[in-house]
């Protein structure tokens, strides 16, 4: 969507409401919508030979593209980080998220353990306790994806740092305490009555003093 809404500069709402117009429930069915249209045209015409011919002619263009991607001192390095991970993180959302499953059932088969994560909130708390061995592998189509990028920051901006410095200067017990997506506000029950009412508002908690696990 936002390669849409940038080309043709409008804002996303102004998107959905076209779409909605012209009697899709979204963008996403309209995306859809044009997605069949434009493979149902590509087959007409087509014998099933040719239909399959097209397919593997596919295929190798894009085992011939990646090849050509492909820089053998980076494979390497990607190996060597793999190998030496304590945890493995495999990240996406969407269609990358399929991705990421798929990767991470590739390297169970070569004997190695990693998690795929597609749920945001999800990549946030695990990231948000990476250590200084552990890895993480982001999929993304665009390569621009909000999401995606929410996570990494989080992942650059976690503890992972003062916890290794900590631990060389012998720091034991070490407790990461979450900091959480809200904020404390004194206001009258019925001002609170209407919170709980908004949408993007998950719970409410009078003030009580929250003990530290030991």
């Amino acid at each position: 969507m936002k390669d849409v809404t940038e080309a043709v500069k409008v804002g996303d709402a102004t998107l959905i409401r076209f779409s909605q117009k012209i009697g899709f429930n979204g963008f996403s069915d309209l995306k859809i919508a044009i997605a069949k249209e434009e493979f149902a045209s590509q087959d007409e015409g087509d014998n099933d030979h040719q239909f399959y011919d097209r397919i593997l002619e596919n295929q190798i263009k894009v085992l011939e593209s990646t090849r050509l991607l492909l820089d053998p001192e980076v494979v390497l390095h990607a190996i060597e980080a793999l190998t030496k991970a304590k945890r493995i993180y495999i990240i996406g959302v969407g269609s990358s998220g399929l991705s990421a499953a798929s990767l991470e059932k590739m390297l169970l088969r070569v004997g190695v353990h990693a998690n795929h994560i597609v749920d945001p909130h999800f990549q946030a708390h695990a990231l948000a306790l990476l250590g200084p061995e552990d890895l993480v592998i982001c999929f993304s189509l665009s390569g621009r994806t909000k999401d995606i990028h929410d996570s990494l920051k989080i992942a650059k901006e976690n503890q992972t740092s003062l916890r290794s410095f900590l631990t060389s200067q012998g720091g034991k017990k070490m407790q990461s305490l979450w900091i959480i997506n809200g904020f404390a506000v004194e206001v009258k029950p019925k001002v609170i009555r209407k919170i709980a009412k908004r949408a993007d508002v998950q719970e409410i908690r009078l003030d009580r003093a929250i003990p530290l696990a030991k």
